[in-house]
């Protein structure tokens, strides 16, 4: 690690968590408005849009759904037994809001490129629990039209595997699969297994990929049991190897111990076919798992929340073929990335000096949640990522952070960071505007 000094007068940010305490950074101006996300010398966010949600929120993502140059959301939201996924446009102005669809069993969502590229804009994906042992779950895109998801269009596939017959029985996780540039090839899904009725020939599908209609009009799904895990909870896209095309990771629960891994697969024949290769960060249960380029070298490292270990792990790519990751050395980071119950992360920089930081939303002991962004130390080699939490805005008064993205609002390059709150009476959608000094 190495801290630079570029000026006579430096400011300091002393972080809650960092390996050295303090770094350098060189002096700015102050922030004009310091009552959004602020850290002296570093992060100035100023608050932008304020938008009432009618339900409580439970997750969200970021969209392109229309031709305004300015990032969308897709933002879930919960009233009752009923989940609803609306479409939140306009961000730039007051904010409008479009319900996109509704059900009970609605367990996750993603905006993806199915029927144009990704020059355009984006449908809607849901995953559904239907309770059908036979047939699955259910896979849902939504089209996105001219006006917004106003037509309803929607097409409906059960996720029961069109060569090895396994069905997705309880489908949890959901991620868009492709290369930035066409549509997407289709979604990595997370099934977390079922025992099988007694005298079944069903058997519990783990690992199951979804390969797009938009390339095979009837759409296909194949799922792959995988006896080392009991289940898998969460999946996410992901650049293992130097090609734009993304592959898939998994956190999985091991047959036997009671820490979470990380499963990797990769395109081999055939699509997300499990490798033997398996991330072991050794800090139990994840409850979140990400994919983000820290270091910008091409390859993402996998980001993994663990709110019960009050830890998050970073792991990256140590061999090229076969894709084999390894976390950091945790005794080296030891404090570096230890944070009150992780809730969730963004990525992108937002202190304008060239590094990629995190954001990260916390829950603190007295029952207040807070947004902080892990801002990574100047001038580091590639594969070095220490940091210092700074950035702090800490939420009281019956509001609760659920979820935080980054997005972009403007054209000055600078990620912007959306976050939704929950509350007694539903919820809000806040919009961070960047005002961070720029690196040049």
């Amino acid at each position: 690690m190495r801290a630079a000094t570029r000026g006579s007068v430096v400011a300091i940010a002393c972080g809650l968590a960092a390996h050295s305490g303090c770094f350098a950074v060189e002096p700015v101006e102050p922030c004009v408005d310091s009552s959004g996300l602020y850290e002296a010398g570093h992060v100035c966010m100023v608050p932008g849009l304020d938008l009432a949600l009618p339900g409580v929120p439970w997750q969200l993502r970021r969209a392109v759904f229309d031709a305004d140059g300015v990032d969308d959301l897709a933002v879930g939201l919960a009233s009752g037994d009923l989940r609803t996924v609306f479409a939140a446009t306009e961000l730039a102005a007051a904010g409008k809001l479009t319900q996109v669809t509704s059900a009970g069993v609605i367990q996750d969502f993603v905006p993806s490129f199915v029927y144009g590229d990704a020059s355009g804009v984006q449908d809607l994906a849901t995953l559904l629990v239907t309770g059908d042992l036979i047939n699955g779950g259910r896979l849902t895109v939504h089209t996105c039209g001219d006006d917004v998801f106003a037509s309803g269009e929607q097409v409906s596939f059960d996720l029961r595997g069109m060569t090895l017959d396994l069905p997705c029985i309880k489908p949890v996780s959901l991620a868009a699969v492709g290369d930035g540039v066409s549509a997407d090839i289709g979604w990595g899904i997370a099934c977390d297994s079922m025992p099988a009725p007694p005298k079944s020939p069903v058997e519990p599908a783990d690992i199951g990929f979804f390969l797009s209609p938009a390339i095979g009009p009837s759409g296909s799904f194949e799922a792959y049991g995988d006896e080392r895990y009991s289940s898998t909870h969460a999946v996410v896209a992901a650049r293992l190897n130097d090609s734009a095309l993304q592959d898939i990771g998994f956190a999985a629960v091991p047959s036997s111990g009671n820490s979470d891994v990380i499963a990797l697969t990769y395109d081999n024949d055939d699509v997300a076919r499990p490798s033997e290769s398996v991330v072991m960060p050794g800090q139990g249960l994840i409850s979140r798992l990400y994919a983000a380029d820290l270091d910008g070298d091409g390859v993402e490292e996998f980001v993994a929340l663990h709110r019960k270990g009050d830890v998050i792990t970073i792991s990256r790519r140590t061999q090229k073929d076969p894709p084999t990751y390894a976390p950091l050395d945790q005794e080296l980071y030891a404090g570096v990335f230890a944070v009150t119950s992780p809730l969730a992360a963004a990525f992108g920089d937002f202190t304008g000096d060239g590094e990629v930081d995190i954001a990260v939303a916390f829950a603190n002991d007295d029952g207040s949640t807070s947004v902080g962004v892990y801002i990574r130390h100047p001038d580091q080699d590639p594969g070095v990522f220490f940091s210092s939490l700074g950035a702090l805005r800490t939420y009281s008064d019956g509001e609760a952070v659920v979820d935080l993205v980054a997005l972009s609002l403007d054209d000055d390059d600078k990620p912007d960071l959306a976050v939704v709150l929950a509350s007694a009476s539903g919820g809000r959608l806040q919009v961070f505007l960047n005002r961070s000094p720029s690196s040049g």
